[in-house]
């Protein structure tokens, strides 16, 4: 009889062990989820910083790149998505890497859908999907390639992307 109080008492305390473990567990995701969904400083980082590696690591031949043809006499730059080819190029309002990120042009669906970095000038897989604005070359300014985003009014804002993004011939 001792024996069985005992093993009743031994599998109720291992029952409501279980139990609250379960429930620190089952709340666990959800908490890591909502705090990666917010489109907070912290998950954008977080977001950044792991495509940032990815850019860094990946082969050179495996990167898509912006074009401009120079001698056909246009400077429209231009991206052409192609999902065999990564690309995830940011246009600054400045010269700088750490100034304010106004454009996007991304191969990665959760670098473009509801535009999570909130640049200005808004966040596409490709050129052509800029349906309000293009974009022109307008030069070189050490690092980076100095560009303009005209809209339908002509009315311009400067874009700047790294070199390495852009391909000028």
């Amino acid at each position: 009889m001792k024996v069985a109080i005992l093993a009743v008492t031994l599998l109720i305390t291992a029952c409501n062990q279980s139990s609250s473990a379960k429930k620190s567990a089952d709340t666990l995701p959800q908490q890591l989820i909502s705090a990666d969904i917010l489109p907070g400083q912290a998950a954008v980082k977080k977001l950044q910083d792991s495509l940032d590696t990815v850019n860094r690591i990946t082969e050179t031949s495996s990167l898509n790149k912006a074009y401009v043809s120079l001698h056909k006499g246009d400077s429209t730059i231009v991206l052409k998505a192609n999902i065999r080819l990564d690309h995830r190029i940011f246009g600054y309002a400045r010269p700088d890497t750490n100034a304010e990120r106004v454009l996007l042009l991304s191969v990665f669906t959760n670098d473009v859908q509801g535009n999570p970095f909130r640049c200005r000038l808004g966040a596409y897989y490709e050129t052509d999907e800029m349906k309000d604005f293009y974009l022109k070359y307008l030069g070189s300014e050490g690092a980076f390639i100095k560009a303009i985003a005209i809209d339908s009014s002509n009315n311009g804002v400067p874009v700047y992307f790294e070199k390495k993004w852009v391909d000028v011939k």
